[in-house]
């Protein structure tokens, strides 16, 4: 925290807008020319890990997006938070801190090649494993917002062969023109 204020990483969607530096229509940061002198990227797909010193780059390299920011593709992956839609995710038994499971990258790095510097491209990284191309860059929530993500009391309840009720709480400081998606 500084001033108050809260630290997390980015949502995926945060990312790709940062990343792209706002335009919605760029295959990579910088827009749809290749990668070659534009990112830190493995161009061959030999890079070895245990080289990473050869290969990794300071933060501030090359040229920054429309926003400033350097580094968006390439050099290092950047973990982002994903909440996989549950009606489409693999089933898990158990599972009692879904950020802990795995985690999500994007950006690509200097160890891979140019198909994962592309805007919404992912990869999994499973926690508790080093990787000397992985790296983070954090948000800052905005003054007077805690950044925290709040849940709430839901509950599905079968009502016939084809049907179910979905009932959930709303939070007291909803509005009342708030509105849900339910798929």
């Amino acid at each position: 925290q500084d001033g108050g204020r809260v630290y997390r990483l980015p949502t995926s969607a945060e990312f790709e807008y940062a990343a792209s530096g706002g335009a919605a229509d760029r295959a990579f940061p910088w827009g749809g020319e290749p990668p070659a002198g534009r990112a830190n990227f493995d161009p061959t797909g030999d890079r070895p890990f245990n080289r990473w010193q050869d290969f990794l780059q300071p933060a501030k390299s090359g040229e920054p997006n429309a926003f400033g920011l350097y580094g968006m593709a390439g050099n290092i992956w950047h973990f982002v938070i994903t909440r996989a839609d549950p009606a489409i995710a693999t089933f898990r038994y158990r599972i009692e801190d879904p950020p802990l499971l795995e985690a999500t990258v994007m950006g690509g790095s200097w160890a891979r090649m140019a198909d994962y510097l592309q805007r919404g491209a992912t990869e999994g990284m499973g926690s508790g494993i080093r990787f000397p191309d992985a790296g983070f860059r954090p948000v800052r929530a905005p003054a007077g917002r805690d950044g925290r993500a709040r849940p709430r009391r839901r509950t599905g309840i079968a009502q016939g062969p084809r049907g179910i009720l979905l009932s959930w709480a709303m939070l007291a400081d909803d509005t009342p023109a708030l509105g849900f998606h339910v798929y």
